[in-house]
């Protein structure tokens, strides 16, 4: 808003637009506290901003919110875009894309998205609010040609698969690898993924096809905090998932969530202990934030959760609610606690040290690990 409010001082005429979960929720809030912004997207964007620019009426413009004059219009929700292979390719010939690189080597990394969408009902999540429970695949052939084209026309090898679910529909994944490999790229990549949703038959064919990590959000090391989540996974499939990549060779990010409503300090010790047993590559122990739009937002607010604290430049690192039984000091500490836990254990240190096998990664590691320890 801040931005918009400069961009507006220097040129009155000027079409400021919003877009993102806050804005699909809070749309007609946002615009009426900031007369600065002009128009709120509500969900998808794609076909939605080239409609907006050339409208000669907004009114007919599906999925916006914007101003007409003192009042505030709202229309209808725009259809979930089905098709993802009709969307262009980022046009990356714009971008520098020296920026964006992997974070162990250095090397250029670009994102490709796959898939939008999930069915699953994790409290804490904003997937629901921008991109809804179906989920919308793009298909393999399209992938891989994208990837082809990241490789010949900027020589671009590390990707990141953006997908809320990347191993959700087992068939599609394998196939997917099988292109990869059949293309012969020579490229590594990641994903996100439910560890419901990995096994060894998924693990063995991406680890082939140059998948080198994994990041699962495993959130608690307690069954009865993840009934409370709505995760929808066990402790034992986390066991299992985690499991099948390190037998195939991939790393593992593992993502865990402290302070939901019904978080303890019992429960928390079970998540840290939880998490030195996994024996994961990398860890982040989140703090539960509470996004507008999310049952957790709803609940924290109905309990009288939430602190004094703006949400507005936070993020989960910093505690802005409490639990029933936790202060949001007591969450800090537990993080940072936890963070050091896990990182500083002698083993931990040891083993990533023998997988280094180049002074860049060295540094890397290096840099990233003291900015965790002192800043978790």
């Amino acid at each position: 808003m801040k931005a918009c409010e400069l961009a507006k001082a220097r040129n009155p005429a000027v079409l400021t637009i919003a877009k993102g979960a806050h804005v699909t929720t809070h749309d007609a809030e946002t615009l009426t506290a900031f007369p600065q912004l002009d128009v709120a997207i509500r969900g998808e964007c794609e076909e939605l901003l080239g409609e907006l620019l050339i409208a000669s009426d907004r009114s007919t413009v599906l999925g916006i919110s914007y101003r007409d004059g003192d009042r505030i219009q709202r229309n209808a929700d725009r259809p979930r875009l089905e098709d993802l292979d009709s969307l262009p390719w980022p046009a990356r010939h714009l971008m520098n894309n020296r920026l964006y690189i992997r974070p162990d080597t250095g090397e250029p990394q670009t994102t490709i998205q796959t898939s939008r969408g999930c069915p699953a009902r994790c409290i804490y999540c904003l997937v629901p609010t921008l991109s809804g429970f179906d989920t919308y695949l793009r298909s393999p052939a399209s992938i891989v040609a994208e990837m082809k084209h990241c490789v010949t026309r900027f020589g671009i090898r590390n990707f990141y698969f953006r997908a809320d679910t990347f191993t959700l529909q087992k068939s599609w994944t394998l196939e997917l690898c099988k292109l990869i490999q059949e293309a012969r790229l020579d490229a590594e990549w990641v994903c996100n993924s439910r560890v419901d949703t990995m096994d060894p038959d998924r693990a063995r064919e991406m680890r082939k096809a140059g998948c080198w990590m994994v990041g699962f959000g495993v959130e608690s090391g307690n069954q009865e905090i993840l009934r409370h989540m709505k995760k929808g996974a066990t402790l034992a499939q986390a066991e299992r998932a985690i499991q099948a990549c390190k037998d195939a060779g991939i790393k593992t990010y593992l993502f865990w969530v402290l302070g939901s409503p019904w978080e303890t300090a019992e429960t928390a010790q079970d998540t840290i202990d939880f998490a030195r047993k996994l024996d994961g590559d990398f860890c982040e122990f989140h703090i539960a934030y509470p996004f507008p739009g999310t049952p957790l937002h709803d609940i924290c607010t109905e309990e009288g959760l939430l602190g004094e604290e703006q949400l507005t430049g936070r993020n989960v690192k910093q505690a802005v609610a409490r639990s029933y039984a936790l202060t949001a000091a007591d969450l800090k500490k537990i993080q940072t606690r936890a963070m050091r836990s896990f990182y500083l254990r002698p083993s931990y240190v040891a083993r990533t040290l023998r997988s280094i096998d180049s002074p860049v990664k060295l540094w890397n590691y290096a840099r990233r690990g003291l900015q965790v320890l002192t800043h978790p």
